[in-house]
């Protein structure tokens, strides 16, 4: 069974949506839809194997056996509606203590970055 649809069953099990569970697990909220035709990243995939409680080996379909992983192995998922998180190189990266000034450069050069893509510079 392809990674994606493992995934599927596993969400719809819990009564879960795809957005939902990519919620849950820290990325973008329409990733996993992605994944039915594009390889998830490691750090992606490992954050949704820790959502679900299965290995990444299971999600792979590299074992039948939805083996939990131990506690102590799992990553940490981030709870978004408590903590600031942002993606940098690849890794989940958690922000705390910013006020609004600090949101607000933020936020510009997030904009800043955006326009400038759909200008192609």
């Amino acid at each position: 069974m392809p990674t994606y649809a493992r995934i599927k069953q596993l969400e719809s099990d819990r009564g879960w949506s795809l957005q939902t569970l990519a919620t849950k697990a820290g990325i973008g909220i329409n990733n996993i839809y992605r994944w039915r035709t594009m390889t998830p990243t490691t750090g992606a995939l490992t954050a949704v194997a820790a959502v679900l409680e299965v290995s990444v080996d299971y999600l792979l379909g590299h074992t039948d056996e939805p083996e939990l992983l131990p506690k102590a192995r799992r990553p940490n998922v981030v709870d978004l509606k408590t903590t600031n998180v942002f993606i940098y190189e690849g890794d989940q990266v958690e922000v705390t203590g910013l006020d609004s000034d600090d949101w607000a450069i933020i936020k510009a050069v997030i904009e800043r970055n955006r326009k400038n893509r759909k200008m192609g510079k």
